[in-house]
């Protein structure tokens, strides 16, 4: 796994050992950070990498400009490994890593203006991580919310207060 671009292109991830984590794929990275730089928001952003795993979606939003990422995931070796790639380019100040699961967040201490939900495939994680967000004030005015989900699943979750903004379909 390889950043796609920004400061740290090329720049080698590690990768997991185990097949707990599903990273998601350089294809799939590249798509979603080319709509979301024409939307210009990464510049500047406090970001969430929600089920971080390796920690390769907030990393690549460190390496575009992001000011702040909060790597959150349930499972204490997903968050080693996501922090040895943060240290590994030496990016620990823009870093925040937070155990805890998807669907029941702690109360938020700062809100976060671009959010990326990559739980794992068939759970229902999406819906219920969602509403923590929401409950637990962790959402900015106006944010971007980026849900990876397979392609079977729905999402339910109320978009009463939420504008859909693109659907993609990436393979599976």
């Amino acid at each position: 796994m390889k950043i796609i671009a920004g400061k740290h292109r090329g720049r080698v991830l590690l990768s997991p050992k185990d097949k707990g984590i599903r990273p998601t794929s350089s294809k799939m990275r590249e798509s979603i950070f080319n709509i979301l730089s024409n939307m210009d928001v990464i510049e500047g952003a406090k970001v969430i990498d929600l089920c971080c795993g390796t920690g390769a979606l907030g990393i690549e939003s460190i390496s575009r400009g992001a000011l702040l990422v909060a790597f959150i995931d349930g499972s204490a070796e997903h968050l080693k490994l996501a922090w040895q790639n943060i240290s590994h380019l030496n990016e620990q100040e823009k870093a925040i890593l937070i155990r805890a699961r998807a669907e029941d967040l702690p109360k938020a201490k700062d809100q976060f203006n671009l959010v990326f939900i990559d739980p794992p495939y068939f759970k229902n994680i999406a819906d219920k991580a969602l509403i923590s967000l929401v409950d637990k004030n962790w959402l900015a005015e106006k944010a971007i919310l980026v849900v990876e989900q397979a392609k079977i699943e729905d999402l339910r979750f109320s978009l009463e207060h939420y504008q859909e903004i693109s659907v993609r379909i990436y393979g599976n």
